[in-house]
């Protein structure tokens, strides 16, 4: 760590307090987008894949509503119930109607979309059947009706199975956003432990390095000051740094030698004089 000793001592806090920032701003970072994407896969899981699943599934009930009524038109002919079957099943349809319709602006996989295609054609197949079923019993042609019946079982039944696909794709995809979701929390979680722990003891290490670094001079520098405000100029101070405390104690050395140099002078100076004023004693002296 000597390369430190010719850093500045401003550049060198500077720089350990923008790894600790850097690491941080991983951490946060991370965690944002984590967030975001968990966001992201719980919109599609509700808006997509949770919501299709509540259409489709109401849907199915409307479809098998319809399925019982027409049963009650066909088979039990009552004609005190057949206005009121008739516009259950009209109100069912519209609601199938309207359920379908919300499903279709819900973005679909390439999977869902072939497969609502099969049910969209059962579905029209279905009603031409089941229309035709109901006319034949207003005009009390019920022997026909039964015959025709059948078919409209079997065509019921295909729909189902393709509803049934349906629903169960978009309960997949919810379980795979799902299962997405735990993922990203747990390597995040990973990946942010892992960071943390690596900040703390950069953290650390860079406080204790630094502090060391400053330290080790900086009592070095007091112990040279203690001596000068004490006149000791034996003590010597070896500059090893190009940093503010080698500078200071280069400094502080200086003045202590030229304190040196200067006392050096002055003993030089009193001692001239001492020689000057005993000679001068001497010549008055002698001229007495």
């Amino acid at each position: 760590m000597r390369f430190l000793n010719n850093i500045r001592v401003k550049t060198k806090l500077l720089i350990s307090f923008l790894i600790v920032s850097i690491l941080i701003g991983l951490v946060g970072s991370i965690g944002i987008i984590s967030l975001k994407a968990s966001e992201t896969n719980s919109e599609n899981m509700y808006n997509d894949s949770l919501q299709s699943v509540y259409l489709m599934s109401d849907v199915k009930k409307g479809l098998l509503e319809i399925k019982s009524e027409v049963l009650q038109l066909v088979y039990v002919r009552d004609k005190d119930t057949k206005s009121a079957l008739e516009n259950e099943i009209q109100n069912n349809t519209a609601r199938d109607n309207t359920d379908i319709a919300l499903f279709q602006k819900i973005i679909m996989s390439d999977t869902e979309k072939q497969i609502y295609t099969t049910f969209n054609n059962q579905l029209l197949q279905y009603r031409a059947v089941r229309v035709n079923i109901i006319k034949l019993v207003d005009a009390g042609n019920f022997d026909e009706a039964v015959k025709q019946y059948p078919q409209l079982v079997n065509v019921n039944n295909t729909m189902m199975e393709s509803l049934d696909k349906l629903i169960n794709a978009n309960i997949d995809s919810a379980k795979t956003s799902n299962i997405n979701n735990k993922a990203i929390t747990n390597n995040s979680s990973k990946l942010m432990t892992i960071l943390l722990i690596a900040g703390l003891i950069i953290a650390i290490g860079l406080g204790l390095i630094l502090s060391k670094n400053i330290n080790t001079p900086l009592i070095k520098i007091v112990d040279l000051a203690e001596h000068l405000a004490q006149f000791d100029l034996t003590h010597i101070y070896p500059v090893t740094r190009k940093d503010e405390f080698g500078k200071a104690g280069g400094a502080l050395a200086t003045a202590q030698e030229n304190i040196k140099g200067l006392v050096k002078a002055i003993m030089e100076n009193s001692q001239e004089m001492s020689a000057s004023s005993e000679e001068l004693s001497a010549k008055i002296g002698r001229a007495h």
